[in-house]
């Protein structure tokens, strides 16, 4: 996930993104310049949450304002939680690759970006998915570049990922 990363900065550099005068504004407004600068990416959004795309491999979610940034911090915790079980994780739901980057002060979420993704929109789920994917907040999985069914958006409703 390092390179996820390093192709979040290299998208701000080519959408002119100013590092320094993000820095300078308040909490509030610099969430507004992430979302301004990096609307030509979006993909999606949710309740607290704006969607954009990095390179075709990863998302990058960007709170909707300030009140949501620990959205941001909860999915990582579980994700850094799975990651140090490793095999002796029990739980059934797994959570999607992911990295906390933090610019201008502003801690951003870079996820691997997922296929056969299904949404509160899209709630046709495959037979063979499993059945922890219905504990996920709208049903919020996809499959990862492995095929492994994983979750997406867990950072409000960590149901599936508490004992």
């Amino acid at each position: 996930m390092r390179q996820a990363a390093t192709e979040l900065r290299k998208t701000l550099a080519e959408l002119n993104f100013d590092e320094t005068h993000a820095a300078n504004l308040t909490v509030g407004k610099r969430l507004e310049y992430f979302r301004t600068i990096l609307a030509p990416k979006r993909v999606g959004e949710g309740r607290h949450r704006h969607v954009y795309g990095v390179n075709g491999h990863y998302v990058v979610k960007v709170p909707a304002d300030a009140a949501y940034r620990n959205i941001n911090t909860a999915e990582w915790n579980i994700f850094r939680r799975r990651q140090r079980a490793g095999s002796k994780w029990s739980l059934p739901a797994e959570p999607a690759k992911c990295c906390m980057v933090k610019i201008a002060g502003t801690k951003l979420l870079v996820m691997e970006r997922l296929s056969s993704v299904c949404t509160p929109d899209n709630k046709r789920k495959p037979r063979d998915w499993p059945k922890w994917v219905y504990r996920i907040d709208c049903c919020q999985c996809g499959k990862d570049r492995d095929g492994k069914v994983v979750a997406f958006d867990y950072g409000t409703d960590g149901g599936a990922f508490k004992r």
